[in-house]
């Protein structure tokens, strides 16, 4: 007849405590035995060093290891990773359930006793799992671990309610198989990913009451090795897949959004619950002094004061997030994601907007996900998405949720509807983050960073260049299919400071069609003043403080000129009132389609700027044959040639000698009409000679190659 219980032991190199841990299983095992069942163990050695083998040869040979048990059998792998070598024990079972443990730890001595009478009697198929887990070692804390029906599936996203000594029916093992997580896949924690994929084919996770797993914390174990050598992520799994998780999840989610808890921690902790109360229970002075016997580290007056959690610890937002965010998917599948902080009306994202429409006009991506992780108070252009696109802002489902929170729902995004998508990155706090900590998961994307400039500051009356996105160049670079920028200059000084990677500098010009509108400048009778426009973020990147001076400084030396301001702050760090009462300048409010202002009332584009890439405006006033009187930085000097297409000014630091620079360049427009009309019909020739959309789309192409 087969055993009621195979145990299945897992050893790597834990030679010091094997036998420690034979002990206690033996003691569990002649316990479960005293009522009646029968009982096998499995060894399951994994690359052992001979030390270990020899032990465990030994340890197994001895009578009063072996007689709890019916059968004893011990089996050497080469698997180097636990989810393989579990397998292989469960190959080798034959009892009617299996008990998985390692050879590390512990065990009440009521342990398999406890479970098996659980099983039995379960409503609905499933795992049990021990109801208190007693840390020893460098650590002493106890937790109590609550059954699904009370953690529920929104917990197994952020964090794993749950450990890997469970107890089950054999038919389910071999059912479900672990998947391996050694640090060369990329992927950690067989243990939750195999319970993910227990509660996806639809069985229960319950806790055999009054039992506990004694658990050492040691600074070697595989745990800790796991999570300092991956990115700490499970493999993808089924229960993350959208229209399953909302299946399972459904029920949870309603009620708790009715309670309004989707906001609040829970800590799972009763009034009375602590370490000091259950070293006050007698059945449980039983339990840990039996297993101090065995194990002194397992000592009863340590734990009085030890800490005390509970599964039911930590917060279901980003399970609540993760519901909600697989509502806004409508794809089984995505050909490139786009990894954003927000989306906001700037020039980089009419530019990501720009690669997204050409990528489905040419087939290259029909269908595309925007993932943004970074709060703003003011979103726009969403309606300017290609079709086929869909949009999940973390931030905006739920603005509290941390970091952490926000990576694991923008994982399992990737995981379950773009697996093999391209990546489309922004420079970004949230992309960053995001691409460094799960760069070992990520090796199947092809991953491309939009890199426009470098953020520069004034110190001591010179502009000093910040690392951000060249220190992520620096960290992440090789894991990069291409750095794509829309001018060369940026790229230049990259292959200066690398020179590796040759082949992954990418330049990508803006398109720009001719617009429609036709400034004033086209005509040399201009009458009045010298109309020129701003319109830019009003933040300190675009130095606004500038234009008011430069009026100023105009009107001091005599030239009639006057500037309207559109634009809005969208980062802060300006006030509007700066700009108003101040002789020949007037703020006409924000704006959202450039090509929707009076261009044609205006003879010149007046642009400031500390730092940019080619920004999408200068474009678009070119378009409308305004000449640009723009800083010499980046991209600029790239399509605003001085004398030809525009007028540069010199980019410095001192804003007197800035002031004075733009002031002489206006003056130079002010004074020639003819000058502004060459200047404004070589603007328009040079958009429909170099930024047309048919140049944009060839270069696509050629960048980006086929769908993934």
């Amino acid at each position: 007849m087969p055993p009621d219980i195979s145990v299945i032991l897992n050893v790597h190199n834990e030679t010091v405590y094997l036998q420690r841990t034979l002990l206690s299983l033996a003691e569990a095992a002649s316990f479960s035995r005293a009522s009646g069942a029968s009982l096998e163990l499995i060894l399951v050695l994994d690359s052992p060093p001979a030390e270990t083998q020899r032990l465990a040869e030994a340890c197994v040979s001895r009578d009063s290891i072996m007689h709890p048990y019916d059968r004893v059998h011990l089996e050497v792998v080469s698997n180097r990773s636990l989810g393989p070598s579990r397998n292989d024990g469960i190959a080798l079972a034959s009892g009617e359930f299996v008990a998985l443990h390692d050879a590390d730890d512990l065990v009440s001595f009521n342990l398999l006793h406890a479970c098996l009478e659980r099983a039995r009697v379960m409503e609905h198929p499933g795992l049990v799992f021990p109801n208190y887990y007693a840390e020893f070692g460098f650590q002493y804390t106890i937790a109590r671990y609550d059954p699904l029906s009370s953690v529920t599936p929104l917990a197994m996203l952020p964090y794993h309610p749950f450990t890997s000594r469970s107890f089950g029916p054999r038919w389910l093992f071999n059912e479900i198989l672990f998947e391996d997580a050694s640090p060369s896949s990329g992927y950690a924690y067989e243990d939750w990913h195999f319970n993910c994929e227990v509660i996806a084919a639809g069985y229960d996770l319950v806790v055999a009451p009054d039992t506990v797993l004694f658990y050492r914390k040691r600074r070697g174990s595989l745990l800790l090795q796991t999570e300092r050598d991956t990115a700490g992520r499970i493999r993808p799994s089924r229960l993350f897949e959208p229209a399953r998780y909302r299946e399972i999840c459904q029920l949870d989610y309603d009620i708790l959004t009715r309670k309004k808890e989707r906001n609040q921690v829970r800590n799972g902790i009763l009034e009375h619950d602590s370490g000091a109360r259950l070293m006050d229970l007698p059945f449980f002075q039983e339990l840990f002094v039996a297993a101090n016997r065995i194990d002194p580290g397992v000592d009863p007056i340590r734990y009085v004061a030890a800490g005390f959690w509970s599964n039911m610890h930590g917060s279901l937002r980003a399970g609540m997030v993760y519901y909600e965010a697989s509502m806004a998917v409508h794809h089984d599948s995505y050909d490139d994601v786009f990894i954003l902080p927000y989306m906001v009306s700037g020039g980089a994202e009419k530019y990501l907007i720009m690669v997204m429409q050409a990528l489905v006009e040419t087939g290259l991506g029909r269908r595309i996900l925007v993932i943004c992780g970074q709060a703003t108070e003011k979103r726009a252009w969403l309606d300017r998405l290609p079709d086929g696109t869909d949009l999940v802002d973390l931030a905006h489902i739920d603005p509290g949720l941390d970091d952490e929170g926000i990576d694991s729902v923008a994982v399992k995004l990737l995981q379950a509807v773009a697996p093999q998508a391209r990546l489309h990155i922004k420079q970004s706090e949230f992309a960053f983050r995001f691409f460094r900590k799960n760069l070992s998961i990520l090796k199947g994307h092809q991953a491309y960073f939009y890199r426009f400039t470098d953020d520069r500051r004034i110190f001591e009356d010179r502009i000093v260049t910040e690392q951000f996105g060249l220190a992520f160049v620096s960290d992440c670079g090789a894991a990069l299919a291409a750095v794509i920028s829309d001018h060369q200059r940026v790229l230049d000084e990259d292959q200066r400071r690398f020179g590796l990677w040759p082949d992954k500098w990418r330049c990508l010009p803006a398109p720009c069609e001719v617009s429609p509108k036709r400034s004033r400048a086209a005509s040399s009778d201009r009458q009045g003043p010298l109309r020129l426009l701003w319109a830019s973020r009003l933040d300190g990147q675009k130095r606004p403080e500038l234009i008011a001076a430069i009026a100023r400084q105009c009107m001091k030396r005599g030239i009639n000129v006057t500037i309207d301001v559109f634009g809005s702050t969208i980062l802060g760090g300006f006030e509007i009132e700066e700009l108003t009462g101040n002789p020949g300048v007037h703020y006409r409010g924000g704006f959202t389609d450039f090509h929707g202002l009076p261009l044609e009332d205006y003879d010149a584009f007046l642009y400031t700027s500390l730092y940019d890439g080619m920004p999408n405006v200068v474009l678009e006033a070119m378009s409308a044959g305004l000449p640009p009187i723009a800083p010499s930085i980046d991209g600029i000097p790239e399509v605003v040639r001085d004398g030809e297409t525009g007028c540069l000014v010199p980019n410095l630091a001192d804003p007197d000698e800035l002031v004075s620079a733009y002031s002489d360049r206006i003056a130079t427009l002010h004074g020639d009409p003819e000058l502004c009309q060459r200047l404004s019909d070589a603007c328009v020739a040079f958009i429909k000679r170099e930024r047309s959309q048919n140049l944009f789309q060839d270069r696509v192409k050629e960048i980006f190659g086929a769908c993934p």
